[in-house]
């Protein structure tokens, strides 16, 4: 045997040995590992609890694999706001030359749920006005950690928002597709919104709903977003579950809009372009039990206009 068939097969053991050994501390790391992720989410969000069912680290890719991902709100744990069987994060190489952590992160068939009571939750607990030092907004947090980068790309997944209410049928959005793009921690002063957003969805009548535009993730004290939006032929009755508390009864019509939407904590507005409603089916319902907070409604409306 010459010495370079020689040399090329200790090369080849040295290497096999390289591989079999990465393998074994992989399989070692990554029970730790998924319990640091786990524990550093907790703190990061400490209204919430998250828990990750297992984490696979591959380091010739610096990529990850996280599985049944779930989230819960602390106050109103039942349902659980997302529950997500499978995420990959994909580590960018040349940023980190720059001292910015970057990464794709792509979501699939990840199963949302909310109830009015958890969005109230949320929304109170956005908007509480004394913020102590011990008590950082997740915003702040974020704020101070090193710099990331990141692109978010959310396929296939399905929310459903439900009133609460026993005569009332849940919300329900399916197909849901995203992409976020440039969600940073480190905001150019100039940039009112940093990244990109696209959303997508269907009502299961196969109504689509499309959202283009940008948004700030980090403001504060809710995410805002700046975007165009696009309704095609959403069937009203859908909306009952939102407008019923306003004792109006929608029961037949399609609707087609195109229009601008601009949100944030402070307020809602909507610039409609085009609207139109076909074969439209609207009640106002008066009841005694409902009086009061009628008279309310309508002192409210009076006052915003």
């Amino acid at each position: 045997m010459s010495k370079q068939r020689r040399g090329w097969k200790i090369a080849a053991v040295i290497v096999g040995l390289l591989i079999v050994a990465i393998v074994i501390v992989v399989s070692v790391i990554d029970e730790p590992l998924r319990q640091l992720v786990e524990a550093e989410a907790n703190d990061l969000l400490p209204d919430y609890h998250i828990t990750i069912g297992a984490l696979e680290f591959h380091p010739l890719t610096l990529s990850v694999n996280l599985h049944d991902v779930i989230v819960r709100q602390a106050i109103h744990p039942e349902p659980p706001l997302a529950a997500v069987p499978h995420v990959t994060g994909d580590a960018r190489l040349l940023p980190l030359f720059s001292g910015t952590v970057a990464a794709d992160l792509r979501i699939e068939t990840p199963v949302f749920y909310a109830t009015r009571q958890q969005i109230t939750g949320m929304l109170r607990r956005a908007t509480k006005p004394e913020v102590t030092d011990e008590d950082m907004t997740w915003q702040e947090r974020l704020r101070e950690l090193s710099p990331f980068e990141a692109a978010i790309y959310i396929n296939n997944g399905h929310l459903t928002y439900d009133e609460g209410k026993p005569d009332s049928e849940p919300i329900r959005l399916q197909q849901i597709d995203v992409e976020v793009i440039n969600l940073t921690n480190h905001l150019d002063t100039a940039e009112t919104y940093p990244s990109t957003l696209h959303v997508s969805a269907q009502l299961p009548d196969e109504s689509q709903l499309d959202l283009d535009g940008r948004a700030d993730f980090l403001a504060k004290p809710l995410p805002s977003v700046e975007a165009d939006l696009k309704l095609q032929r959403l069937q009203i009755k859908n909306l009952l579950p939102v407008v019923g508390r306003y004792n109006v009864q929608f029961r037949d019509g399609a609707l087609d809009l195109n229009g601008r939407v601009k949100y944030s904590g402070q307020a809602t507005v909507v610039a409609i372009k085009d609207l139109l409603l076909e074969g439209a089916k609207i009640d106002y319902v008066h009841a005694a039990e409902t009086k009061h907070r009628e008279v309310r409604q309508v002192k409210k409306v009076v006052e915003k206009a």
